[in-house]
């Protein structure tokens, strides 16, 4: 159950772009702004200044609108369990065994930081969004049923970190630990599926939805965002190849894993890199597309090198693979040092994702 859960991790998705329109009124913004000019109060007062439409990802007040909302908000939920919600489980599952009956393992450190109240809001706003019904039905489903456990194993959770805190183990030998064990190990249980599930629905929803925005700033001459969007689609093809195989294929047999659709992907983007990255330092096409103010600059200059951290990543993987070397013993044991794993590839994927979103939110 453990490997199932932590698979979850390659499924980090980025947010839904904006109308191209949009892109469109932030650049006459941004040319009023450079000018001195504006566009009266009346209209800024009422929440349209193109400038912020951008910047929320919103094109007015329509259902395209309230659709582009709401599928950003369960892509957030999504990212949530893959990222925070799996690092936790990662941490109590290496202190405390995979198994139904509590045993400490003797590694790592029982849980001491539980989830904020701003996770378990965020997780309950999703679930009233759910309830409330939005474009996405199936996806209304899932996390009709998925929130709920997720909720409950967040309080359990967080009961643990506050016991693990106060070292309560040292005083009653894990007794409480095993008894919060027995509440926490079936809600894990009754979420693996359900969460795959989730996530799987969604990015099959993403790839259709990054493909048409792909083709739109294309079409409309935005070629930072279409390399960026370019970026992300190819991390995922990496990420789902690895994915597929990661049943079978471990660091400890990495030598065996099929580079067939890893290694194509790869060569594109470390060729896209090249020509993306003195795109980023570029600042007239830079303010073209809406990355004039400081704040979006800096979170596309920090898109552009967590990529070339996750390909270079992926380049180690490739390396260990064709080389027949693999991982050391030592590197299997030492993970945090160990370049080309799936940690680490998982990690600067999900960094990547979040540099993008910030960038583009």
């Amino acid at each position: 159950m453990k490997k199932i859960v932590l698979g979850l991790t390659v499924a980090a998705l980025a947010f839904s772009l904006s109308a191209c329109k949009d892109l469109k009124m932030a650049q006459n913004a941004i040319k009023q702004e450079n000018s001195g000019e504006s566009s009266g109060e009346g209209e800024s007062g009422s929440g349209n200044n193109p400038l912020d439409a951008l910047k929320k990802n919103l094109g007015g007040e329509t259902s395209d609108v309230d659709e582009l909302e709401e599928y950003n908000n369960y892509v957030d939920f999504s990212n949530f369990l893959v990222n925070d919600f799996v690092d936790h489980l990662h941490t109590y599952f290496t202190a405390v065994a995979d198994d139904p009956t509590f045993q400490a393992t003797g590694q790592g450190i029982y849980p001491r930081y539980g989830f904020s109240k701003y996770d378990e809001e965020d997780v309950q706003k999703c679930l009233d969004q759910a309830n409330k019904g939005t474009h996405f039905t199936d996806l209304d489903e899932n996390v009709k049923v998925l929130a709920p456990i997720v909720l409950d194993a967040m309080k359990v959770y967080n009961e643990a970190a506050n016991y693990g805190e106060l070292e309560g183990y040292k005083d009653d030998q894990y007794a409480k630990a095993a008894e919060i064990h027995s509440r926490f190990y079936p809600l894990i249980e009754s979420y693996v599926n359900p969460a795959n599930e989730y996530t799987a629905n969604v990015h099959s929803i993403a790839l259709e939805r990054q493909e048409k925005e792909m083709q739109q700033v294309k079409d409309a001459g935005y070629i930072i965002r279409y390399d960026m969007l370019k970026i992300m689609r190819l991390k995922n093809d990496i990420l789902d190849a690895i994915s597929e195989q990661s049943a079978t294929v471990s660091e400890a047999n990495i030598t065996e894993l099929d580079l067939t659709k890893i290694r194509p992907a790869y060569d594109e983007l470390a060729a896209l890199l090249l020509e993306f990255n003195p795109l980023v330092d570029d600042e007239e096409a830079a303010e073209k597309e809406g990355f004039s103010h400081a704040a979006a600059a800096v979170h596309l200059s920090a898109f552009a090198r967590s990529a070339g951290d996750f390909k270079k990543q992926v380049q180690k993987l490739i390396e260990r693979v064709e080389s027949g070397e693999g991982f050391s013993e030592f590197e299997l044991n030492t993970p945090s040092i160990a370049d080309g794993n799936y940690e680490k590839i998982s990690e600067d994927a999900s960094d990547m994702t979040s540099n993008y979103n910030s960038a583009v939110g």
